[in-house]
């Protein structure tokens, strides 16, 4: 069942009137939608993805950054990273295979979350992310290696 009181119906620029009308007369459902979100992806986009996925690193920096100046402990940062951070591009990568840049952004903001205790102070990164992307049984952490990730 539809639920027409919440619904709306969401047609391409190329849809002739006529065709618009009658989908929305059999559906039932008079709203027109395209300008929200849903699962934090707006309902339409143009051919620049680029700014759509740009917010992606955003949020996870913004986030990042409020739990960092909560100084969370190294085992604290890993459970972070592991459970909410490196999860938050989860459903966009589900819809969309992103650019390996991208990805490589997101993987960058992710280790800058693990290494720098603040903000300002950036550190070295003492072991590199593909080693602690590797399973435990590996012997690394079994954080996400992005890329691969995107191509499951």
């Amino acid at each position: 069942m539809i639920n027409i009181s919440k619904s709306a119906i969401t047609f391409s620029r190329k849809t002739p009137d006529h065709v618009k009308t009658e989908a929305q007369q059999i559906l039932q459902i008079q709203l027109t939608g395209g300008l929200g979100k849903y699962l934090g992806l707006p309902e339409m986009f143009g051919r620049k993805k680029r700014d759509l996925f740009n917010q992606i690193i955003d949020r996870i920096r913004q986030r990042s950054l409020s739990w960092s100046s909560r100084f969370l402990s190294t085992a604290g940062k890993t459970i972070m990273l592991k459970s909410v951070l490196a999860s938050m591009p989860t459903y966009t990568m589900f819809c969309f295979k992103l650019h390996v840049s991208l990805c490589k952004s997101i993987q960058s903001a992710l280790t800058r979350f693990r290494w720098d205790s603040s903000a300002d102070k950036k550190k070295m990164c003492w072991i590199a992310w593909s080693k602690m992307a590797k399973t435990k049984k590996e012997g690394g952490l079994g954080f996400k290696d992005v890329t691969n990730f995107n191509d499951a």
